[in-house]
Order: C-alpha cells, then structure tokens, then sequence
C-alpha cells in the first residue's frame, strides 16, 4: 500500500503528551482506515500459531490459561491457543475488530466467547470481570499505550494476572516500520542488486541514525514513561509484512514504570523474553 509520499523521516512522538495528541487521534484514524482497506491482514499476521506448541512464553500463558476461571485474550486474531487449550474453552473470551475473523473463531469454538471491539483503547467489559487478561504482540500496534494498559488493568480483577508479549524495539535500538533507505530490503540486498546507494543509505539508517534517535527517547523516559509512536509506518509505503504496521516503540522499564503502583511484576527470566519481551504480573488493588 502506498498512500503516502515516500519519507525516511524519523516522526517518534510522545503519546502522552497533550500538544501530540490531535496529531494521534488523526493517525489512529489513518491507520483504522489502512486496516480497513487492508482485505488480507489477517491471514498475513496468522503465521504464529505454531509457536503456541513449544515456545517458552507461550506456554507459560497456556499454564495461565488453564489455571483461569475467566481469561481475556485482547486482540485475539485466530485465537489460536485454543488449538491447543481447547479444554478450557468456556473459559476463554477473545476480542478483536474484525467481525468476519470472530465469526470464524466462534464457529471453530462455540463454547468459547468472542466480542467484537468498535472503539480503540475501549475493551467492551466490566470492571474486573477477568482474573487472567494477555495480549501477544499486540502492544507495540496502539497509538496510546498507557490507555490500553490501562484499559487491560480496569477489566483484571484485583489479584489477576496481566501478561504481555511484544518485541523488543527502543531498548535493542531498532524500529521495524521505520523507513530506512531508499527502498525495501536490507542493505546487503541492495548491494547485491547493484543498489549502492541505497545500501549505503539503509545502513546509515540502520546502524547510526534510528540507534542515536532510539537513544535520545530513552534519555528523555529516564525514570517515567513516554511512550513513544512512529507516526511514519513503513507500511504506508510498502508492500505489508508483518510489524511494518507496528507504531508503539516498545520499552519494558516505561511500561513498568506506568504499572509501578498497580501491578507487581515477576523478575526478568531470560527464557521467558528470548529475543522479544515477556512480562507477567499480579494486579495489586
């Protein structure tokens, strides 16, 4: 999809931050309408459904699920833990925005729940009516970060659990919808292709410029939180693959920080993150 003039300019902003915020709601609204328009989205982001096998963190959220009395998976997709959980299935309520794509979950679990979602950083739930709420690789596509976290902890009752999957974007200093160079591809690519400015480019890109702005955001959190956004997506000039709609640059010390007064996160396990980012915790109050 290319609705955009092509750009490489680096547009992180805070999410957080009032005067930043008619800006967002207007990209929210852009990126509502690329989703909209984008027919095969779905069926290009279901490709992990076989991690839900094996995969460390995903069975650490099977082991939770199994143990819940009321689970909420947020931003369900094909709910495809329940190829594997589906014992628990009356326990399980998924939700998402695609009406057709929860049509399709209901009729391969019926004894589960799926409710559509109509509003962004809205889940359509009462006060504390889960005690197992967990979202995978969901997080790092919310224009307002803090909203949907928070929005997770309002449905979590007291003593619940709040799991996230995501990746691992500000911290290792990359961005994946970052436009770097001049076209698609890796700088190696490029160099093979004859593109030899391009590959110089890209690699600038990549290696110098994204990590000293990764930097500067990170100096700028410090202690607090930010939450910054990409409001220049490479998939508004790409072709879609995976995380190129990915807008929030994820940070695990700012979540943490948001959730310090609400949620007692379990230490670091090396296992559990891998080369992403697994957090698990208990709701206090």
């Amino acid at each position: 999809m290319h609705s955009l003039p092509y750009s490489r300019d680096i547009r992180w902003i805070s999410s957080v931050e009032n005067n930043n915020i008619k800006e967002l709601e207007e990209f929210e609204a852009k990126m509502a309408n690329y989703y909209s328009t984008n027919t095969d989205y779905y069926s290009a982001i279901d490709f992990t459904h076989s991690a839900w096998e094996a995969d460390v963190p995903y069975l650490r959220i099977r082991e939770l699920l199994r143990g819940a009395h009321h689970a909420l998976e947020v931003g369900c997709g094909a709910a495809n833990i329940l190829r594997y959980e589906n014992e628990v299935e009356e326990n399980y309520t998924g939700c998402d925005f695609s009406t057709a794509l929860l049509e399709n979950n209901t009729s391969k679990y019926p004894k589960a729940k799926f409710v559509p979602l109509t509003t962004p950083n809205k889940l359509p739930f009462p006060d504390g009516a889960f005690d197992f709420v967990f979202s995978v690789y969901v997080l790092e596509h919310v224009v307002f970060p803090e909203l949907f976290l928070k929005e997770c902890l309002r449905v979590l009752a007291p003593g619940g659990i709040l799991a996230l999957r995501f990746p691992n974007f500000l911290e290792k200093d990359k961005m994946t919808s970052q436009v770097a160079g001049f076209s698609d591809g890796s700088g190696r690519d490029k160099l093979q292709q004859g593109r030899i400015w391009d590959a110089l480019v890209t690699g600038y890109d990549r290696k110098f410029r994204i990590p000293a702005m990764a930097y500067i955001c990170r100096n700028a959190i410090g202690q607090g939180y930010k939450f910054y956004i990409n409001v220049n997506p490479v998939c508004f000039h790409k072709v879609f693959q995976p995380d190129y709609d990915a807008v929030y640059l994820t940070y695990r010390p700012e979540i943490e920080a948001c959730l310090a007064n609400q949620i007692i996160f379990e230490p670091i396990d090396a296992k559990l993150d891998g080369r992403d980012i697994y957090m698990q915790g208990r709701k206090t109050v």
